[in-house]
């Protein structure tokens, strides 16, 4: 079921500011936004894992697991179901 509600448009500048209910809000500092026709979407920020990647290879601890990871020790004998 979807929701409805109006709420008061803010000029500030060259910026309009919308306030939204909290049953509204996003998780997060950012916000996609989309424009169909006379429309406007708003919708939580899509993750972005190439950019999580990059991140993650240019700021990565060089020394990290270095020397691999430790032994696991033998593997712990189950029951099988059928």
């Amino acid at each position: 079921m979807s929701q409805s509600v109006c709420v008061p448009l803010i000029n500030d500048g060259d910026t309009q500011i919308i306030c939204l209910p909290e049953a509204f809000r996003f998780k997060g500092d950012k916000v996609k936004l989309t424009k169909q026709g006379d429309k406007v979407f708003i919708e939580p920020e899509e993750f972005n894992v190439k950019a999580w990647l990059k991140d993650l290879r240019e700021n990565a601890d060089p020394d990290f697991m270095r020397e691999g990871h430790p032994p696991q020790g033998e593997a712990e004998v189950r029951d099988q179901f059928d």
